[in-house]
């Protein structure tokens, strides 16, 4: 079981958010910001702590209609690139490919979404080789300051 006295609230960000809003939300106690990058960094230091890769499968959009065998072959390859950059990284996911007994690598942090507005961490439903979660996104486009934003608790 997670230790919840070293957990820390976070946001996560995926559009264009104001310095204000970031202020606002650390005097509300949310401690870590997780924002959503484009754009390749070209610096030694670039102040990341850890890359999150948000393996999701929405049907409406058809990003994961290319079989089970193809979703495998391409998170494998993901896993690869982003094991040989050496940053510290972990996984986004609620199921791996839609197939929660399949293991891409379990020793990862992982990050899941359950919305019931609980910032807890003790209701993870095991998939991927997982037993627990070290992050949880409680609060999915929350609105806080103007900002729409996702309400998370992280390890």
């Amino acid at each position: 079981m997670t230790n919840q006295a070293f957990s820390r609230l976070a946001i996560d960000v995926s559009a264009l958010t104001s310095v204000t809003a970031f202020k606002c939300t650390k005097n509300l106690g949310y401690e870590l910001a997780i924002i959503r990058g484009y754009r390749e960094v070209y610096c030694l230091n670039p102040g990341v702590q850890r890359v999150w890769l948000d393996i999701e499968i929405n049907p409406s959009s058809g990003n994961w209609n290319s079989g089970q065998v193809r979703k495998r072959q391409i998170l494998k390859e993901f896993h690869t690139a982003w094991k040989f950059t050496g940053w510290n990284f972990g996984i986004y996911s609620q199921t791996i490919t839609g197939d929660k007994n399949w293991v891409l690598d379990s020793s990862l942090p992982l990050w899941y979404s359950i919305y019931d507005k609980n910032p807890v961490l003790n209701n993870y439903r095991p998939f991927g080789g997982w037993t627990q979660g070290t992050g949880k996104q409680y609060d999915g486009d929350a609105m806080l300051y103007g900002t729409r934003l996702d309400k998370n608790l992280l390890d």
